[in-house]
């Protein structure tokens, strides 16, 4: 699955993780109308960002796999 596709439906880890991962850029995505953002880019510290609790964190990302953004 590519990022746009990723966009297109609205899928939250793939957004999230790119936004982590630098691939695209919070900036970017206001610049295309998504007004949230800079929320998304909140969310992508806590499901990917440094943890001590390596275990939750990798099951809250197993559980929000079929989430929407807004549903996050």
């Amino acid at each position: 699955m590519n990022l746009m596709t990723a966009f297109e439906a609205l899928r939250a880890m793939p957004v999230l993780e790119a936004l982590t991962a630098g691939t695209v850029d919070a900036a970017v995505l206001s610049g295309l109308g998504f007004r949230d953002a800079g929320a998304w880019q909140k969310l992508a510290g806590i499901y990917f960002g440094p943890t001590r609790h390596r275990k939750l964190q990798a099951a809250a990302r197993d559980a929000a796999v079929g989430l929407s953004l807004d549903a996050l």
